[in-house]
């Protein structure tokens, strides 16, 4: 009608006006990143584990970027985009099959274990055998089922060079609102064991430029996009894990190929965090053995003094000094509860 305003509404705003995680984009936070990385080294933790790596297992739905991912450290790590773990999609017809691992580039320290994607309802018992490194490389995942100990790929005596040190679960943003409860619920029973090990766990939620067009725009507003922040929220809730162990990224792929900062910097504080877990997870297991080992000391030290005490004998001055001194501590305590 003439003389009538049409009111239009104001959009709102998709940024927030503050960043939920304040980052530097710059060439310089990118480079000490990857310094960082590639400088955390096992053999720091074990000396005769001296040129093995931090082993990384990738797990998550089919489609939801792992692959991807994968590839995108490497290039990062390479400086040019590289297609070494073979990414096309379940559209394709095209998934991983097989349990493999990538090292390769400056983050030689690091090795991706690629698995197939996980399905509702997955066998909780084999991802529990490859996280404590009982599956060799090169097992079928297709084979089905818990994999047995006469089959050719199964490790009967994993080192600690063997185990999983680092979870990092690959999720698509885009599908966090329609993910059917029962994988989720898997997902949670499989974190409990993993809590029960001290193995630490990371969420990455990929694809956040097809969630949100400001990040399509420029990946430096995946800190500030209202959408990313509700799913990471969401992510949190589902899975039962911290914000601080979420990571939203874009991955190299199909829409980028040119390796920059921008892209980079979420990765490289993804992957940072795995290094810092595997490190926490590596010096739990130490602090382990030693307890266990002075444990297993006394209980020795404890049945010679017993037996030497039944003989009416002293200790044997030719055993270590150590062992002698422990002995003597244990000899003197059982002669004063005989008095009483």
């Amino acid at each position: 009608m003439a003389g009538n305003n049409i009111s239009v509404p104001i959009a709102k705003n998709p940024l927030l006006e503050i960043p939920y995680r304040h980052e530097d984009f710059s060439e310089r936070r990118n480079y000490k990143l990857i310094e960082e990385i590639k400088s955390d080294q096992m053999s720091l933790h074990i000396e005769e584990h001296n040129g093995r790596k931090w082993n990384l297992l990738v797990l998550g739905p089919c489609g939801s970027g792992k692959s991807s991912l994968i590839n995108s450290v490497l290039s990062i790590s390479k400086g040019k985009y590289i297609n070494s773990a073979f990414a096309c999609g379940v559209q394709m017809g095209y998934t991983t099959s097989k349990f493999r691992s990538y090292a390769r580039g400056s983050f030689d320290n690091l090795r991706f274990y690629d698995t197939a994607g996980l399905h509702q309802g997955f066998n909780i018992d084999m991802m529990t055998s490859i996280i404590s490194g009982r599956v060799k490389e090169g097992y079928d995942f297709f084979l089905g089922g818990i994999i047995e100990e006469d089959n050719p790929f199964y490790r009967k005596n994993p080192s600690e060079a063997d185990m999983m040190h680092c979870v990092i679960y690959v999720v698509d943003i885009c599908l966090l609102s329609v993910m059917d409860s029962s994988f989720t619920h898997s997902i949670r029973k499989l974190q409990t064991k993993q809590i029960s090990s001290d193995l630490q766990r990371i969420l990455i939620l990929t694809k956040c430029d097809e969630l949100c067009d400001e990040v399509n725009k420029n990946v430096v507003n995946i800190y500030r996009s209202k959408k990313v922040l509700e799913e990471i929220n969401r992510a949190s809730d589902l899975f039962g894990l911290p914000r601080g162990n979420i990571h939203p990224v874009v991955n190299y792929g199909e829409r980028v190929t040119t390796i920059n900062p921008d892209m980079n910097i979420p990765i490289l504080l993804a992957l940072q965090q795995c290094v810092n877990f595997s490190n926490d997870f590596m010096e739990n297991i130490l602090q382990r053995n030693v307890m266990q080992n002075n444990a297993n000391k006394w209980q020795t030290m404890f049945a010679l003094t017993v037996v030497f005490m039944a003989r009416g004998q002293h200790m044997d001055k030719t055993l270590p000094q150590e062992y002698v001194i422990m002995c003597s501590s244990v000899e003197l305590k059982l002669g004063a509860s005989r008095r009483f």
